[in-house]
Parts: C-alpha cells; structure tokens; sequence
C-alpha cells in the first residue's frame, strides 16, 4: 500500500490574515481539483483535516498490481503541485503557497498457511 499525505505550505500565515470565506473559496478549489485527479490517477482520498489531504493507492480488492499503485500515487502528488502552481499563478495572494507532500509505501509479502 502507499499513502500520501500534503498540506499546504503557508496555509496557517495565510488563513490568519484573511476572511474565513476566502480560506474555504481556496480550500475549496483546491481540494475539488485533487478529489477529480483521484479519478484520474485511480487514487483513493481516505479524508481531509483543514489543509491535510490524505490519499491512498488502493483502488479494489481483487487484481491489484503495487507497483501500478505506488506509481499512481507519485503521479497523483506531481499533478497536485501542478494545480497549486496554476493557483498561485491566477492569485496575487497566493504567491507563497507550496504543497509539502510525504509518500510511504509498504510492500509485504504475504505467505498463505503460516502456523504462527
């Protein structure tokens, strides 16, 4: 499995300088562009905290390839960093935002009928 977790460099400076309904207008266009790049990439958003967006390569059950996934997941962060620059290029205000993006992937082998 891989996981991604990004937030958003700046945010806090950013949210406390503002109105709250610009931190949701921005959250909001963000967060709508990365929830249609899931689709996209085939990645699943397990959930968002205020700027925190989390998401996984585990797509369905049966038939998984982790390499495919792992893959998706990488795609999926260069595609958010593409949004957020296309952000900050249409608003002056966002001239500092950033993603800061972690990926943890676990490969495990599993072996049937263990007696542990």
């Amino acid at each position: 499995m891989t996981i991604l977790f990004a937030d958003i460099v700046n945010f806090t400076a950013f949210s406390n300088n503002v109105q709250p309904n610009e931190v949701f207008a921005l959250l909001r266009e963000v967060f709508t562009e990365f929830d249609k790049l899931c689709l996209k990439q085939k990645v699943y958003k397990l959930y968002t905290i205020g700027d925190c967006y989390v998401a996984i390569s585990i797509t369905e059950k049966e038939n998984r390839n982790i390499y495919e996934e792992a893959k998706n997941v990488v795609l999926f962060a260069f595609s958010m960093l593409e949004v957020i620059t296309a952000v900050r290029e249409k608003n002056e205000a966002y001239q500092n935002f950033n993603m800061r993006i972690g990926i943890h992937t676990v490969f495990q082998k599993i072996k049937k009928n263990l007696n542990i």
